[in-house]
């Protein structure tokens, strides 16, 4: 008996932490605008083969965020026809950063505050030799922990999961994530501000 309940406690202890992390209301949204031209709109595809950008904005659960921590998805089949030229982050992203903004295995990064409502992230601009193709731009779990995933504020900053809204276009419309309710975080109010 002693042995099957070591067995048990052993296979709790190794159980991920991902099973027992809770969604905690944080939502992605993908945009080609960015903070300076007035917030993320509902504009989220790119048509054509040129220059052009993908911002990545925070809609923070009712814990806050106090970083984050996933990958940015290349189209599929852009990868070798198109890179990141420039990126622009947010001041309020710390400098100490782990990982790759645009690639594998992804980024793992620390705010400067706790931060609590709708918040740009970074800026990617998108280049290179075209690629008449179509996919999506999204974010997803990091290659390391495959979750995407904020720090809280309050405590000792445990980990809460995340949810991508939406699939940005390339050569082609833009995939929303209507399953995500109104109720999740202060999502409701944004969408409805931005529709």
């Amino acid at each position: 008996m002693k042995k099957i309940l070591l067995a048990i406690m052993v296979l709790m202890i190794a159980l991920p932490a991902a099973a027992q992390r809770p969604y905690g209301g944080h939502v992605w949204y993908l945009t080609n605008l960015n903070e300076a031209l007035g917030g993320p709109g509902e504009e989220c595809e790119y048509l054509g083969t040129a220059r052009h950008f993908v911002n990545v904005w925070l809609v923070p659960g009712p814990n806050g965020a106090h970083g984050a921590e996933y990958r940015f998805l290349m189209a599929d089949g852009t990868q070798d026809e198109m890179f990141v030229s420039r990126i622009v982050k947010n001041t309020l992203v710390g400098d100490a950063l782990i990982g790759d903004w645009s690639g594998p295995p992804g980024i793992s990064m620390g705010f400067l505050s706790c931060i609590t409502t709708l918040f740009w992230v970074v800026e990617l601009r998108i280049e290179g030799s075209g690629f008449a193709g179509t996919g999506y731009y999204e974010i997803v779990g990091h290659d390391d922990t495959g979750e995407q995933v904020v720090p809280i504020c309050e405590g000792a900053r445990p980990l809460e999961l995340t949810k991508s809204y939406i699939k940005y276009g390339y050569n082609t419309a833009c995939v929303r994530d209507e399953a995500i309710s109104t109720e999740d975080s202060s999502w409701g109010a944004i969408k409805s501000m931005m529709k």
